[in-house]
């Protein structure tokens, strides 16, 4: 089995590219990779994408085995 790498994302106000972000390291070809996406209070959307996310990658990870998307705020 492949060694699990986690990828951080900080995120302040960067809504227009954030899940473009995302789907880049979803769409690795290595897959067994942790998403931690650490948000610092972006006053934009940010969190709303994040959330989002989370909920969307929750779902496949309990019906598809795929990586679940950890949400921090701090």
């Amino acid at each position: 089995m492949e060694e699990l790498i986690t990828v951080i994302i900080p995120i302040y106000k960067v809504e227009k590219y954030l899940e473009q972000c995302i789907n880049s390291v979803l769409n690795q070809t290595y897959k067994n990779l942790e998403i931690i996406l650490v948000d610092d209070g972006s006053p934009d959307k940010c969190p709303d994408i994040c959330e989002e996310y989370s909920k969307k990658q929750y779902k496949e990870e309990k019906n598809l085995s795929k990586n679940l998307i950890p949400y921090f705020s701090v």
